[in-house]
């Protein structure tokens, strides 16, 4: 029998720039139109956050949700509803800033496996009219560094601990050391350790280079941690082509790859 498991904790980021002041609409035509609700397409996976595993729930992320609203009255309240396994039926709806532009949740993999979380923006403008935002759902899977679908070439070795995602990570301090792997459209993320030995790599998607990336931090290792994220196009039924190359940064050369999210 399962346990009950406590509800996961919705987290609001810090707000972003405003887009509309709240205020009074110009003399004219009375506003009765809700507020325009831009949201995109899947939430991102959080970088700077920890992934985790439990035995009980599984997996254990942060996803983020980035959307714009605008009306010609100003923005004066914003809330985001969400529907999952647990918050079943019209789900749970939670204030944000009138200002936010983003949106942090927990979710984990019992729940997720049941229902697929669902995202709704609801904004009201100043004048009082209510619109709410296209319906966007939550995509998560976990390839593990270890995972055939990854060629990697160059050197490197398999390291093994215990805190690492699936207790291992594959290590290179070799320049131009590549790890590649297919990825379907979406949300895809590099969950990787940083320390005080690592260095910088680049990103390619679809062979054009769109990142590099810094594991180097002076304040001890951090584990689990999603450095990398990006929304691909296309969706879950189109496919791209990720690789990371190493820089070798002199002094800190080291990478770590522990799994790719999607």
């Amino acid at each position: 029998m399962l346990r009950h498991l406590p509800r996961t904790a919705a987290l609001l980021t810090a707000a972003g720039v405003a887009l509309l002041s709240p205020g009074t609409a110009s003399a004219g035509a009375a506003d009765t139109a809700g507020p325009t609700i831009r949201t995109e397409a899947a939430p991102r996976f959080a970088v700077g956050t920890d992934v985790s595993y439990d035995y009980l729930r599984g997996y254990i992320w942060t996803v983020e949700l980035h959307w714009a609203a605008s009306d010609p009255s100003g923005v004066c309240k914003q809330a985001v509803n969400v529907q999952s396994y647990d918050d079943m039926g019209a789900g749970r709806t939670i204030q944000v800033d009138p200002a936010a532009t983003s949106f942090r949740y927990n979710d984990y993999t019992l729940n997720y496996g049941r229902v697929t979380t669902t995202f709704r923006v609801i904004a009201t403008d100043c004048a009082g009219n209510r619109a709410t935002g296209a319906p966007v759902q939550e995509q998560f899977d976990v390839t593990q560094d270890t995972d055939s679908g990854i060629t990697y070439s160059g050197t490197w070795r398999e390291s093994h601990f215990s805190r690492y995602l699936g207790r291992t990570t594959h290590v290179s301090t070799a320049r131009h050391a590549a790890a590649e792997l297919v990825v379907r459209g979406g949300p895809v993320g590099l969950v990787m350790p940083r320390s005080d030995r690592a260095g910088r790599f680049d990103v390619y998607v679809d062979g054009i280079r769109t990142a590099t990336v810094d594991n180097y931090t002076p304040a001890g290792t951090t584990f689990r941690t999603v450095v990398w994220s990006t929304l691909l196009p296309g969706g879950p039924d189109s496919s791209h082509t990720l690789r990371i190359e190493n820089r070798a940064t002199p002094g800190h050369g080291r990478i770590d790859l522990d799994a790719v999210l999607q």
